[in-house]
This record gives structure tokens, sequence and C-alpha cells, in this order.
């Protein structure tokens, strides 16, 4: 394996993760409507 696509295959993992990360938090943002995720004590996320 080359440096080339070693690179390019970490590169597309971190991707993907924000990615995931990103469509992740927005699917849950969505769920709960415009209610921010927040803690018992009140400090939002």
């Amino acid at each position: 394996m080359s440096y080339e696509s070693l690179a390019a295959t970490l590169y597309m993992g971190i991707l993907q993760g924000v990615l995931g990360y990103c469509l992740l938090r927005r699917t849950i943002q969505v769920r709960l409507g415009p209610n921010i995720l927040r803690l018992p004590s009140g400090t939002p996320i």
C-alpha cells in the first residue's frame, strides 16, 4: 500500500466520520423539534 492510497483512505474515513456525526446531530435535532438538547442542569450541549 502506497502512502498516497493510505492517506486517501484515512482522509475518506475522517470525512465520513464527520459527515456521519453532522447527519446524526441534525437527525436528533429534527426529531426533538426546536428544543435544543439540554442536560438536567439546563445547560445546552
